[in-house]
């Protein structure tokens, strides 16, 4: 299953006055400049139970969104006009059902589980008056189904095969686009890239191998998806497709999201880079490695804002911790994680004013 990640800048402000020897009045301060600009990033932070606690960050402020009494985990983020902030994932329930999806709307928890079985959710997007989220939902004997819930309403996706999942979501007017995974046949454990338009019967994706697609951009009528193939035997590589085309990406071991900015093209995952499995993102094709490699680091998510390229994920550091992190314009920046030292930046939304 795909994880994602974001990003958060804290910003300080030093002022300094002067003392003169004569009685002249010390000058008024100068008032702290506000930013123009909120981060917010979606993630979880390990407690120290070990339970995972859904968490956003603003400003590199934590908000936790539950308790460790029952796991959770929060996915996305997205921040309405009015801000409203959106925040998608799942969250933990008592047996039988063990982990429902949900979304928190300003920190009130809604979940979207309406039967026994698990769930899980990835992505909202906003339609008119309507409220799209994409997920899974798994039967008796776990298999999984690619769902989405319309204003709260499950529909499962027209499945074609033995089982999908659906990590991507993008939306063009009135037309609502899923992506994700599927497998053709009940006695081999392998999925395929795969894609729906509204409640149509699926696309298959199989020419470069099985594999799965974790992010989507739709730009205008062109439809980008993002992900991962791979061939029997062989390494996995990062790819994108437009409008069903595929590349692969240089160097890229998965790729995990996608964004446009004007006829710009970002893809963010790992990759290769001199030999070492780095944070990378892509601009139009082209590796932008965010580390090199020291530490194992990861990035789940992107957004662009003006010349500002956002990315977000997870970095390791000397000591083990796995720290939630983004990179603006390449630079680090660990946000505050949990007593644990462990956790995750999986989804980004930068809002300016």
């Amino acid at each position: 299953m795909k994880f994602n990640i974001y990003s958060f800048i804290f910003l300080i402000a030093v002022f300094s006055i002067s003392c003169s020897k004569n009685s002249n009045p010390k000058p008024s301060p100068t008032p702290a400049s506000k930013s123009d600009t909120d981060i917010y990033i979606a993630g979880t932070m390990v407690a120290a139970n070990g339970q995972g606690v859904a968490t956003y960050w603003k400003n590199g402020v934590a908000v936790k969104l539950s308790d460790s009494s029952l796991n959770s985990m929060a996915r996305s983020i997205a921040v309405r006009p009015n801000g409203d902030i959106y925040v998608v994932g799942n969250i933990g329930e008592p047996s039988p059902i063990e982990q429902a999806a949900a979304y928190w709307k300003n920190g009130i928890v809604t979940r979207l589980n309406n039967t026994q079985n698990q769930s899980d959710a990835y992505n909202i997007a906003f339609v008119g008056s309507d409220i799209y989220i994409n997920g899974i939902t798994t039967d008796s004997v776990v298999m999984p189904t690619a769902t989405y819930w319309k204003n709260n309403v499950e529909t499962l996706l027209p499945l074609g095969w033995t089982g999908s999942e659906t990590f991507a979501m993008g939306t063009n007017g009135t037309d609502v686009y899923f992506a994700g995974d599927s497998r053709t046949s009940s006695t081999v454990y392998q999925y395929f890239p795969t894609s729906w338009k509204n409640n149509d019967s699926p696309t298959l994706f199989s020419s470069n191998g099985y594999g799965a697609i974790y992010g989507m951009a739709v730009n205008g009528n062109d439809v980008y998806m993002t992900g991962f193939t791979q061939q029997s035997g062989k390494p996995a590589n990062g790819i994108y497709w437009k409008n069903g085309t595929p590349t692969l990406l240089a160097g890229g071991l998965a790729a995990y999201a996608i964004t446009t900015n004007g006829s710009d093209v970002y893809i963010a995952g790992m990759a290769l880079f001199n030999g070492k499995t780095v944070a990378a993102y892509w601009k139009n094709d082209n590796l932008v490695p965010l580390n090199d490699g020291t530490v194992l680091s990861y990035a789940y998510a992107i957004t662009v804002v003006g010349s500002n390229v956002y990315v977000a994920g997870i970095t390791h550091d000397k000591n083990g911790n796995i720290n939630a992190c983004y990179w603006k314009n390449g630079v680090l920046n660990v946000l505050p994680q949990g007593v644990a030292g462990k956790a995750s930046a999986n989804g980004i939304a930068v809002v300016t004013h």
